[in-house]
């Protein structure tokens, strides 16, 4: 069986010119250094079929928009470590799909059966589909996010690059208001996605898991 190590494989996937999506979400606003670097495992200190107290589920939001921090975080970084390949960062935004709903709890009430302003599949799949097209031009997405719907990305000045900007775009914008902006727009990453100094803590990081 052949094997590769990571610049062997970097190597290789430039050669290709291929076409690297990672699908993200308006959630990684939520994130900061601290929860990319410390406290991933189990912040809520949960207890194996015990319902989430409210601090709980806070911490599992954020822990949530942590997560999709990371995928930007390693997408930043791959392209800043192969130029030659085709990097786009993409949300599908608010999704009415049985993921995280009736697939885990079939008998427990599902929000998105009733929520009109929710994406079908089809939509929220078109940023995906689009960043994958031959003809789409990832350089100007760079530090970006393709996704089916308007942001106002003015918030970082009134809000912060921090929770409560991730709570408006993600409670307000991606939920309530999502379809009153259908297409596909370009908006501007969290700051902290755009750290190079954590990008590359959290390359070394994964790099080191996957060994």
């Amino acid at each position: 069986m052949l094997t590769f190590s990571a610049q062997e494989t970097l190597s290789l996937l430039e050669k290709s010119g291929a076409r690297v999506v990672f699908t993200s979400s308006i959630s990684h606003h939520l994130g900061d250094a601290e929860s990319v670097t410390t406290n991933l495992v189990n912040p809520t200190v949960s207890l194996p079929d015990t319902p989430l107290s409210f601090t709980q589920s806070l911490r599992a939001f954020k822990l949530y928009g942590s997560t999709k921090l990371m995928n930007a975080l390693t997408a930043n970084r791959l392209s800043t470590i192969a130029p030659s390949l085709k990097v786009t960062l993409v949300t599908p935004g608010f999704t009415a799909t049985a993921i995280g709903s009736s697939d885990r709890s079939p008998d427990v009430f599902n929000p998105m059966n009733f929520l009109p302003l929710t994406f079908s599949p089809a939509d929220g799949a078109a940023p995906l589909i689009a960043a994958a097209e031959p003809g789409f031009d990832a350089a100007r997405a760079a530090n970006k996010m393709l996704q089916p719907y308007w942001i106002w990305d003015g918030a970082g000045a009134v809000l912060g690059n921090g929770m409560a900007r991730g709570v408006f775009h993600n409670l307000v914008q991606e939920v309530l208001l999502q379809k009153l902006s259908p297409g596909l727009w370009l908006h501007e990453q969290s700051e902290v996605a755009k750290n190079t100094e954590l990008q590359e803590r959290l390359w070394e990081w994964s790099s080191e898991m996957v060994k």
